[in-house]
């Protein structure tokens, strides 16, 4: 009984010098935050946290409307069946999608708002807070505040320099570029397919500690070699930011204000999150809220190279050296964790890049929640995406709407009918030109007029499929199925043995052609 007694007092006090180390090392008003507070980020949480208000511009900047909604609601037809889906509607509500705006040629075509929101409501940036944070540094070495981004940190923030003179190493690229070798400070809990922040986590810092600032001076530590490794982290964008003030002698807030938010037009005012009351230092790397139709004006300004109805608010030398690709290192030794970015994607200065198979690019900042400003220069076309979860969006589905906005097919099909569309691909098969449309579309498309019973419809588009793509087992397969449903079983079976002489191991062809000669 005494060795139990024994035992409990001493594991009594080892959880309350616990709990005391805890305190000391990361401040009760933290620990209280991450029981009782932490959360993942919603909208409401600019009623929670401590605001500061970025007045909005004397002159709002209105873009040219003319809305064109149903054919853009078609355009994501490809993702509203991938989902499971049936309609465009079903799909909005499915992705948590909140608002979308698409602006193309200096129009707006599409503006609608979702599950709730309106269009004066406040939405959450999250990350793409961050490249707000890019731009004021830009801005910043244009006036001279800061001389290059090749200087070291410690220039700026010399108390580094006490805790390790490896920080000396690291420069404001290395910030901007997510490879600065500062150490995550990582430690999550796995559940299912879910991974929560622990107290000590470095996400769960940036996100609740009252004291952000003075923890980045007392607390960071480098792992690795800057610039040899890329790995996301809060703590680049948040150093950033102080650098930013520091260098500036004023607050990041009011630089956006002065710089941006003003001159630009926005229509409404924006508010930047702090951690605490008495917190100076906003949250640099996912504190800004504002409007979707200010962020489509903050697109605008990459749009057109920084420049704002004729005045250079960016300078252009840093939009190209923002959205253009470093090629200066090895992708896969950089991007070494299984990663999108190993194809034709990269990272830079908080923008994700994408280069098309025409070399052009397009080029997005995002949030973790469902978040885009993505612009495609070479199309004229910004989009604004909203949302407050991210299980069934990506920012590959404003890929796939770039890629079809400008297509003549489905300009044609929307504007003239079917008929009209199928014989304007036939005239470019006949000249042998490009077939400006996929298997992959025809097929997406086909089985939408299928689902809906428009068996006719479903047979030309498969039939075009055919013609377009004569090697494709997929295209006679779907063709196949059509005349199944319309009742045309000779024309089924024909189709799904040329189906299974180009792929034999195409099992559903196999099972329906069993199907069919099993009816007589």
């Amino acid at each position: 009984m005494k060795i139990i007694k024994k035992v409990s007092v001493f594991f009594l006090i080892a959880i309350i010098f616990f709990f005391a180390y805890l305190m000391f090392t990361y401040s009760p008003r933290y620990i209280l935050w991450y029981v009782f507070s932490a959360a993942p980020p919603e909208n409401s949480d600019i009623h929670k946290y401590p605001v500061k208000k970025i007045a909005k511009s004397d002159h709002t900047f209105h873009f040219m409307k003319r809305l064109n909604e149903e054919y853009i609601e078609f355009l994501f037809e490809d993702k509203i069946r991938s989902l499971g889906t049936s309609t465009f509607d079903a799909y909005i509500e499915k992705s948590n999608t909140t608002a979308l705006i698409v602006v193309k040629n200096d129009t707006i075509i599409y503006e609608k708002y979702f599950n709730g929101y309106q269009r004066d409501d406040l939405f959450m940036a999250l990350s793409m807070t961050k490249s707000y944070v890019s731009t004021l540094i830009g801005i910043a070495i244009n006036e001279g505040y800061i001389k290059s981004v090749d200087e070291p940190i410690t220039n700026y923030l010399p108390e580094l320099i006490k805790r390790d003179p490896r920080f000396e190493q690291i420069t404001l690229k290395h910030l901007a570029m997510m490879c600065s070798g500062i150490d995550r400070h990582k430690s999550t809990l796995k559940y299912k397919n879910m991974q929560f922040p622990l107290l000590w986590d470095g996400m769960a810092i940036a996100g609740g500690h009252p004291k952000l600032k003075q923890y980045l001076m007392n607390n960071l530590d480098v792992a690795y070699r800057p610039g040899t490794k890329y790995e996301y982290l809060d703590f680049n964008t948040e150093l950033l930011g102080l650098i930013l003030e520091r260098a500036i002698n004023k607050t990041a807030l009011e630089y956006l204000e002065e710089k941006i938010w003003k001159p630009c037009g926005m229509e409404y005012p924006a508010f930047w999150m702090s951690n605490s009351e008495d917190s100076e230092f906003t949250k640099m790397s996912s504190g800004l809220f504002a409007r979707p139709i200010d962020y489509a004006k903050y697109g605008r300004l990459y749009l057109e190279s920084g420049n704002w109805e004729g005045i250079q608010i960016i300078p252009e030398k840093w939009i190209i050296e923002s959205i253009r690709e470093d090629d200066t290192f090895n992708k896969e030794d950089y991007y070494s964790a299984p990663s999108v970015w190993l194809n034709n994607t990269y990272y830079k200065y908080h923008w994700k890049g994408i280069v098309n198979p025409d070399s052009t690019i397009n080029f997005s900042i995002g949030g973790s929640f469902g978040q885009n400003i993505f612009i495609a220069p070479h199309k004229d076309l910004i989009i604004v995406h909203c949302g407050t979860k991210q299980n069934y969006y990506g920012v590959e589905d404003l890929w796939d709407i770039e890629r079809l906005i400008d297509n003549p097919f489905y300009k044609i099909l929307q504007s003239e009918g079917l008929p009209q569309a199928v014989a304007f691909v036939d005239s470019l098969l006949v000249n042998n030109r490009n077939k400006i449309v996929s298997g992959r579309q025809l097929n997406t498309l086909g089985y939408r007029f299928l689902n809906e019973g428009k068996f006719d419809d479903a047979i030309a588009i498969f039939k075009l499929y055919v013609r377009a793509y004569p090697s494709s087992s997929n295209a006679y397969d779907s063709l196949g199925e059509a005349y199944m449903k319309n009742g045309q079983r000779e024309l089924a079976i024909i189709n799904y043995k040329i189906s299974l002489e180009l792929n034999p191991n195409n099992s559903n062809a196999k099972k329906m052609l069993r199907q069919l000669k099993k009816q007589y």
